[in-house]
């Protein structure tokens, strides 16, 4: 495939604030590292706004306008495609349960296509934020041009040993290696520059193979510099061309890290300190109101950690606590949840009914298993000789006293004699009142 070399520059400002969109999930700083590889891009930023700072979101406003279009007085189908219209009724009586469910499902979504597709049209053009609203139906999961999130987050989950073995760990570790050589990442943007790749490998190496082979589309450029505040002129920020860009780390002068760090730092004392807060204020060009709202909001996340500390030392203080009658094995083994256990309370089994502790767990579980259904078998096969013997018992007291009710009962025939019986033999069915011998009559 030959990509043209657009010689992309683009920033990314996302208006959504989230785990599934912000530069803190992998799977959207892998998209983009592609992305600059697929538009061979000179550079790229992408920034997404803070917590608590969505009310300025485009997003936020465009939802209203979308209420606003969406809501107009009129109705949305949703039964396009109504059940059976599209079968003969000969198909519809050849429809088996599991056909049935799959054709329910396929009908379901095409409905709920063709409802996205009245939605679009509806808001299309809309007005919003002084422009218009341009709507179009996303691409179905089968058509996306990224179609390997699955084996991403395989690899993803995957322990270091078992990464190689996983489907396409090459290309992804490829794609990591450019990633950590060719971006810097914050707690709120990651940037992208050619040949930064020189900057975090030694002075005297080369240029990786990418930069090597893709050289710049236009003028050559680095990295912008993270803003740094004005001392000489507070409540801003210095001119870009006079801000430092070298020997810096990410996020230095980012107000959100920053009182992370101090809180660790200090805990409640930031809070108390009236010189360490203005002093805070001052280097980092923020309000206090901000600050202090900010470290009302660490010491909240300090408090539920605490709790949920507290309630899993509980937790692990009970579970240390049982006993091998706390468990209801039977329940256990035959439900198919015994791996579940803890090695811990898998030994809780093998040392009562003494076996070997010893092995792995999945090798632990086997032999619960195996000693649980061999002392299950043997107490069923006792019970069922148990039960034998009582209907022997039982037949040879009505044979004794004549009680005994045959009159329903048919022979096929006579153990004494066993007579030859070919491939087209027909058996005549007679009372045992009637006969002495049985009849088989043959071709």
């Amino acid at each position: 495939m030959t990509v043209r070399s657009f010689g992309e520059r683009s920033f990314k400002r996302s208006p959504l604030i989230g785990p599934g969109v912000g530069v803190s999930n992998y799977e959207v700083r892998f998209r983009d590292a592609e992305l600059a590889r697929v538009h061979n891009s000179d550079y790229r930023v992408r920034c997404h706004r803070s917590r608590g700072d969505s009310g300025q979101g485009e997003a936020e406003r465009t939802n209203s306008a979308i209420s606003d279009a969406l809501v107009d007085g009129a109705t949305l189908e949703w039964e396009k495609y109504r059940r059976f219209e599209d079968l003969s009724e000969e198909e519809i009586k050849q429809l088996s349960l599991q056909s049935y469910e799959e054709y329910e499902k396929k009908r379901m979504e095409k409905n709920a296509w063709y409802v996205c597709s009245q939605v679009a049209e509806r808001i299309d053009d809309a007005p919003v934020l002084k422009d218009y609203i341009k709507s179009k139906v996303s691409e179905s999961p089968d058509e996306l041009f990224f179609f390997n999130s699955v084996y991403l987050d395989n690899y993803r989950g995957a322990s270091e040993r078992n990464k190689e073995q996983a489907p396409g760990a090459a290309y992804f570790r490829k794609i990591e290696s450019f990633m950590e050589d060719h971006y810097i990442r914050g707690e709120l943007f990651m940037e992208f520059c050619r040949d930064a790749c020189k900057e975090s490998r030694e002075e005297s190496s080369n240029l990786c193979s990418w930069c090597s082979n893709n050289r710049w589309v236009g003028p050559e450029t680095e990295r912008i510099p993270q803003p740094v505040p004005d001392s000489n002129n507070p409540g801003h920020f210095m001119d870009i061309y006079q801000t430092e860009s070298t020997g810096r780390t990410p996020d230095d002068y980012l107000p959100r890290k920053c009182i992370k760090d101090l809180y660790e730092e200090h805990s409640d004392s930031i809070r108390n300190d009236q010189d360490t807060m203005k002093s805070f204020c001052s280097k980092y060009n923020v309000e206090e109101k901000h600050v202090i709202a900010y470290v009302n909001h660490l010491k909240d996340i300090e408090i539920r950690k605490d709790i949920r500390t507290r309630a899993a030392q509980e937790r692990r203080r009970q579970e240390a606590e049982r006993t091998y009658k706390d468990f209801q094995w039977d329940n256990l083994i035959e439900g198919g949840k015994v791996q579940k256990l803890r090695v811990r309370e898998l030994d809780l089994y093998l040392n009562k009914h003494g076996l070997t502790t010893v092995g792995r767990k999945l090798d632990k579980v086997k032999a619960i298993r195996c000693h649980y259904y061999r002392q299950n078998k043997e107490t069923v096969i006792t019970e069922e000789l148990s039960s034998d013997e009582d209907d022997v018992e039982f037949e040879d007291e009505e044979s004794e006293s004549g009680e005994a009710e045959s009159d329903d009962d048919y022979v096929f025939v006579d153990l004494d004699e066993q007579p030859e019986i070919g491939t087209s033999s027909t058996i005549q069915f007679v009372s045992d009142e009637q006969i002495f011998t049985v009849v088989v009559q043959g071709p």
